[in-house]
């Protein structure tokens, strides 16, 4: 099954409910908002909600004296925390705002540097939730879940670009800090991708669907 394909199978199985809510999860640069776009704009952007995980992580000033100790390299360490461990996430707000769109209820998100507040409207009958943080919500708040992922040097090469030009981040920094932030993906959130639905790879160019338990 490729992307294309993917997309028609999902498309099938909305045409089966009156509402359904999707979320699509992994690591930072790993694919999930552009899959999360193309989706939305297959199914028909009038009828979908786009809800960014990215408006429920603590921001770093908030977090920088948070830290973690676990092994790298053989070595010992200890580094403030990423968005890829669970407490970095506003799970009660996020897990209420799924459930009132859910329920048929409109949504202000938060007004953020990156992205402007808009109302999601609860009529609608799809709703995408795309980001780190519905990865460490319950399953049974889903549809259908699909996890997506990229090797080291993709994520690196995608975070040079994206957060250097959209973020004002600093290349060495990202550079710097990008050790710290995989280590952190492979100990408290990987271990998530086994409660998904879908698995996709999407790593080096391709885009690899590696596990799918969903039957339309």
């Amino acid at each position: 099954m490729n992307k294309e394909e993917l997309m028609e199978a999902i498309g099938r199985f909305f045409d089966q409910k009156s509402s359904v809510t999707i979320r699509i999860c992994g690591h930072g640069a790993s694919g999930k908002s552009t899959l999360a776009a193309d989706l939305a704009q297959y199914l028909g952007k009038e009828e979908v909600n786009v809800l960014a995980g990215d408006l429920y992580v603590i921001p770093g000033q908030i977090s920088d004296q948070a830290f973690l100790r676990y092994e790298m390299e053989g070595q010992a360490v200890e580094a403030s925390i990423t968005a890829c461990h669970p407490v970095r996430h506003e799970l009660i707000s996020l897990k209420r705002d799924i459930s009132a769109l859910s329920r048929g209820m409109d949504l202000l998100t938060p007004d953020m540097p990156w992205q402007k507040e808009e109302i999601l409207k609860g009529q609608k009958p799809i709703t995408i939730v795309e980001g780190m943080s519905p990865t460490f919500l319950e399953k049974d708040l889903f549809d259908l879940s699909i996890y997506i992922y990229t090797d080291a040097e993709t994520e690196l090469a995608r975070r040079l670009v994206r957060d250097v030009a959209e973020r004002g981040r600093i290349p060495d920094f990202v550079q710097k800090n990008a050790d710290r932030r995989r280590r952190q993906y492979q100990l408290y959130m990987e271990p998530y991708k086994n409660e998904f639905d879908i698995l996709i790879n999407d790593s080096q160019g391709q885009f690899l669907i590696e596990a799918n338990s969903f039957r339309n």
